[in-house]
């Protein structure tokens, strides 16, 4: 993780998500969570001619951001991307 100086988890949001292409609400969810935010959407594209799934996630707490990626290949394989981007935890600070 990075640290960050935003004043506020939404504003880090909008920070790492500034020039990403927009998608429709359906393809893409934000969360609060306990200590912070999730974010999190997903498309499809073409690599060397075969589609590929891709969810790109960020979890943002405590003055830090985490960004994730997952490639797939079945689209039914979205809860599980999902599911790794949810799973994601910090250890406490030292």
């Amino acid at each position: 993780m990075r640290a960050l100086s935003c004043a506020s988890t939404a504003g880090w949001l909008a920070s790492l998500t500034d020039g990403a292409p927009s998608f429709d609400e359906a393809d893409q969810i934000t969360e609060e969570c306990a200590d912070g935010l999730r974010h999190a959407f997903w498309d499809a594209a073409t690599v060397v001619g075969r589609m590929q799934h891709e969810l790109y996630g960020f979890i943002i707490r405590d003055n830090q951001a985490l960004a994730i990626a997952c490639m797939y290949d079945d689209p039914d394989d979205l809860a599980w991307a999902q599911h790794v981007w949810r799973s994601v935890a910090s250890a406490p600070r030292e």
